[in-house]
């Protein structure tokens, strides 16, 4: 009968092939997360964007919405300031 040598060298097949499912499991799983963020990213990039240009759209029609005119209602003339508008001015009153 023949004896199994003292010491081991190498790997079986057996120990090389779970090495090589778990490494393969892994790396899966890492391109899984990776995939993930890269998809988190381009989402919120977009509604920045859109946040951005409703914003820049939202501010660049101010004046037009009021038709030209400032709204200059702290200097009109009341009670509590004793001040009258330059000739020609009028107030916007807002309720």
């Amino acid at each position: 009968m023949k004896q199994p040598p003292a010491s081991q060298t190498g790997l079986s097949l057996l120990e090389l092939m779970i090495a090589m499912t778990l490494g393969l499991m892994i790396t899966m799983t890492l391109g899984y997360i990776l995939m993930g963020s890269r998809s988190t990213y381009r989402t919120q990039d977009a509604s920045a964007r859109v946040q951005d240009t409703g914003r820049f759209a939202w501010s660049s029609s101010a004046p037009v919405a009021c038709g030209g005119r400032i709204d200059i209602t702290p200097l009109a003339s009341d009670a509590r300031t004793n001040t009258t508008l330059p000739t020609g001015w009028t107030a916007i009153r807002r309720n």
